[in-house]
């Protein structure tokens, strides 16, 4: 990475690594099983159809690639997106399209690989399919300093040049901005979701900026486009991002980052961008298990229009962590028939470990996932994490 780069990129990327491994794991496997008239394995067990017993890999340059999303095509081919360290030491957005079968689709791109030429854009963490093909990236990128980056390819991996400035969209929010989310309207427009620096590396806010299918920020959305949202005086960090049925807009993450008390915080949007003054406390609600801290990984919305909140709390007298899951109502207080008075704490049969991902499945059923271990300095130990829960 660039030597100018802040530790707080580095450190937004390795926090949610782990939430990336198990979305691409349960997506490519869902991929695989959705596909008519391919044989497979037990549920469960690796897919020998796939790749090479299950497991595909891409080298992009030799260094550290990592992928942060993944998605499936209409047509089966699987889209996987996240950074690549290049040969001259510099990270960039890069791409890989995949056959059903996990081989690399030779149309796509370069032998199915894409790497932005762009120098600015530098850690793709969302990605989206649009209703004609087109591919839309966003993610972090650096211009002097840490900002939103949003491009979009066409679908044989080519640069659209008629997105953006050629292509390619880089917004300044003030100081050190990460961009987390991606959402796609119905409408076309595009929301990101991330956080901001207040104009200074002080602080940050919560940010959501909406731009029109052009790439151009919609003046009509916040405050020429952004829409801020302040939870405290420290670093607010968002990591999630959802659109309700009815427009509005959820984003959540923690609050006071740096703190050592960091409770969960949501805030919910209207369509224009303003805060939903009849959720939590004028719009926001902050949501703690202990008097300590923690890190949202995900939030889900449920046919009923509850909400689902994720993540992981240290746990008091204990140097490991729990799963911790919240339900709040559409009006932003917790739901008091979910767990206990609204919250779930699970400590894994006494292991530490971290959520990173909620998902519901049709029935209704909930699958939170992320890894757990042994935080042993001398011989540190993760696992895949997968609890499912009643919805109830």
């Amino acid at each position: 990475m660039n030597c100018q780069k802040t530790m707080r990129l580095v450190t937004n990327v390795a926090s949610r690594l782990a939430r990336v491994v198990v979305i691409a794991l349960v997506v490519v496997m869902v991929a695989q099983f959705s596909i008519p008239n391919v044989a497979h394995a037990a549920d469960g067990v690796a897919d020998p159809t796939f790749g090479t017993g299950g497991l595909v890999m891409t080298d992009f340059s030799g260094n550290f690639d990592w992928i942060n999303d993944v998605l499936v095509q209409p047509d089966g081919k699987i889209l996987a997106v996240g950074a690549t360290d290049t040969a001259s030491g510099v990270t960039r957005f890069a791409l890989a399209r995949y056959n059903p079968d996990g081989s690399l689709d030779q149309s796509f791109g370069v032998g199915g690989r894409v790497v932005a030429s762009d120098e600015r854009l530098e850690i793709a963490t969302s990605a989206a399919i649009l209703e004609d093909g087109k591919i839309l990236i966003a993610g972090g990128a650096y211009a002097g300093g840490q900002d939103f980056g949003l491009t979009r390819y066409n679908p044989d991996g080519s640069l659209d040049t008629s997105f953006g400035t050629r292509g390619v969209v880089v917004t300044n929010l003030g100081g050190a901005d990460f961009c987390s989310a991606m959402v796609i309207q119905p409408d076309g427009k595009i929301l990101l979701g991330g956080d901001g620096g207040q104009g200074n590396r002080q602080a940050s806010s919560f940010m959501v900026v909406r731009y029109r299918s052009n790439g151009k920020k919609d003046s009509s959305f916040g405050d020429g486009g952004v829409a801020e949202i302040k939870f405290s005086d420290n670093f607010d960090e968002a990591t999630a991002l959802a659109l309700q049925p009815d427009g509005k807009i959820l984003i959540a993450g923690e609050s006071g980052f740096n703190d050592t008390k960091t409770p969960f915080a949501i805030a919910r949007l209207d369509s224009d961008g303003g805060l939903d003054k009849t959720f939590g406390d004028g719009g926001k609600a902050n949501i703690s298990f202990f008097n300590s801290q923690h890190e949202l990984g995900d939030i889900a919305i449920q046919s009923d229009g509850k909400i689902l909140l994720a993540g992981w709390t240290d746990q008091p007298q204990s140097t490991a962590e729990a799963f911790a899951i919240a339900r709040i109502n559409s009006d932003g207080a917790l739901d008091t028939s979910f767990g206990a008075g609204g919250k779930v704490i699970d400590d894994l049969f006494g292991r530490s470990g971290q959520a990173n991902t909620i998902k519901i499945q049709p029935g209704g059923k909930i699958l939170v996932a992320g890894f757990t271990g042994s935080d042993n300095v001398a011989h540190a130990v993760f696992d895949f994490a997968m609890r499912r829960y009643d919805a109830i």
